[in-house]
């Protein structure tokens, strides 16, 4: 069965830009980029679809490489990378 179909959103060595497109699709919200460098961050990895899209951007937040901002349906992403 395919892991979609689990709920599970699933990535390898994907861009940010490409997944947060998929977030903002299944989260109903905006995505507002504040640096460029961010969007061609990669990740692998799968999170479940079911849970709190704070849940889910703080997957990517533990990286270390990207930080979000939440106000009310749009998300600011911006680069930790020097």
């Amino acid at each position: 069965m395919a892991r979609w179909l689990q709920g599970k959103l699933v990535f390898h060595h994907e861009a940010l830009e490409s997944i947060m497109k998929k977030i903002a699709r299944i989260y109903d919200v905006q995505v507002v980029w504040t640096d460029e460098q961010a969007k061609s961050v990669t990740f692998n990895g799968s999170v479940n679809r079911t849970k709190k899209l704070a849940t889910v951007l703080n997957f990517f937040r533990k990286t270390g490489e990207v930080d979000f901002k939440v106000e009310g349906k749009t998300i600011t992403i911006s680069s930790k990378r020097k």
